[in-house]
């Protein structure tokens, strides 16, 4: 399905090519084993250097191995999930990944812990990790990543 939105492209330097190209965004939703995806932006053309992939991520109590809602003392090591992602067309080379929290949902009763890093990165995909410590709860998190390559 092509939505409305596009995404406009400024070559600015190319020979040959006009200075202005506007490329369709997908648009669609996948949900496995309780992870949602909404896949919203892929875009490669022939004549662009780099390949762009984005998306975002939601993982929640609803995914399966999710345990950083469980409480833990104060003196626990990191507690780690980590989320397999894999790129619907993988990149030639590893790209670059970059990560963006935009939500979550963490409980009050002590300090809110969170990190989240990409580990793995192939051209195929990344894991996403989500880190906390000691007595804090995590119950959802909510991001979005880019993947810049060739």
């Amino acid at each position: 399905m092509i939505s409305s939105l596009q995404w406009e492209y400024l070559s600015g330097g190319y020979e040959g090519l006009p200075t202005k190209r506007v490329f369709p965004v997908a648009q669609f939703s996948d949900d496995r084993n309780g992870v949602s995806f909404n896949f919203r932006v892929s875009m490669s053309d022939p004549y662009l250097p780099l390949k762009v992939v984005s998306a975002s991520v939601v993982l929640s109590t609803c995914t399966k191995g999710w345990t950083l809602d469980e409480a833990a003392s104060e003196g626990d090591p990191e507690r780690s999930f980590l989320c397999d992602v894999y790129f619907d067309v993988p990149f030639s080379r590893t790209p670059v990944v970059h990560l963006g929290v935009t939500g979550f949902d963490i409980d009050q009763c002590s300090s809110s812990r969170l990190k989240l890093s990409a580990e793995s990165i192939t051209g195929a995909g990344f894991q996403a990790k989500v880190t906390t410590w000691r007595s804090s709860r995590i119950y959802s998190v909510e991001f979005h990543w880019l993947a810049i390559g060739s």
